[in-house]
């Protein structure tokens, strides 16, 4: 049986030196109990078979450039979608900066950004 060794949440966000610009109330006590991450890609594209929010969501130039492209309509509902099965965190990468609509759904939600 595979043995799991949480870390905290802040914890590792403080030794990448990730900028947080969400924190939910739960954030200090939140744990990461698995080791693989996922791009949500798919699951921004509405496919969420074998989805597991338990994994950090890393978030590309690939994801944000498709939010971008779609209508406001959908690009909220698909934020949503994602959003609202609450996901450890969400980390963007390469600068990016979150859709101002991303990080109020967060908010929202309770997912740390």
């Amino acid at each position: 049986m595979d043995k799991e060794y949480p870390v905290k949440l802040h914890a590792l966000a403080q030794e990448l030196e990730l900028t947080v610009v969400n924190r939910p109330e739960n954030y200090d006590n939140t744990l990461i109990h698995v080791t693989a991450v996922n791009r949500p890609g798919l699951q921004l594209a509405g496919y969420y078979d074998y989805f597991d929010p338990r994994r950090l969501q890393i978030m590309g130039i690939v994801e944000t450039t498709y939010l971008i492209s779609l209508p406001q309509e959908e690009r909220i509902k698909r934020q949503e979608a994602f959003l609202s099965r609450r996901p450890v965190a969400v980390v963007f990468c390469h600068g990016i900066a979150p859709l101002r609509e991303f990080l109020l759904l967060a908010e929202e939600y309770g997912v740390p950004v």
